[in-house]
């Protein structure tokens, strides 16, 4: 059975553009969970080649219309700082909410606490 995947970053993903990965034995990936676009060996090992090719290119494209729902930290953090929407306005207004939130839970918590004392 698969999962649905309802929730969406709010960002778009960056793996292929400011990160890839090359395993062991010289494939290279856009991202942990996608397929190998070709090995460097293919490249003469030179990986400016490969960053500057059209198989790069079109998984970048194709990861853009995938829509990932990524799970690699590697790959989020370097999304959400290339993403100005997120470093500029979902992370202030969620940081700005949490703390709203935590200091009303503490307000009210110090409340409860009072009005269990008893006075003389």
């Amino acid at each position: 059975m698969a999962l649905e995947r309802v929730y969406r970053w709010p960002m778009p993903c960056t793996a292929g553009e400011t990160a890839v990965v090359i395993d062991y034995d010289g494939n290279i990936r856009a991202c942990e969970l996608r397929g190998s676009l070709r090995n460097l060996r293919d490249y003469g090992c030179d990986f400016q080649a490969f960053w500057n090719s059209k198989v790069r290119a079109d998984e970048i494209n194709s990861i853009a219309q995938d829509k990932c729902f990524c799970t690699h930290i590697c790959f989020l953090h370097d999304s959400m700082r290339f993403s100005v929407r997120v470093r500029f306005w979902e992370l202030p207004l969620e940081l700005f909410q949490s703390t709203i939130r935590y200091s009303i839970q503490g307000i009210l918590s110090y409340s409860f606490t009072l009005s269990r004392i008893s006075l003389p």
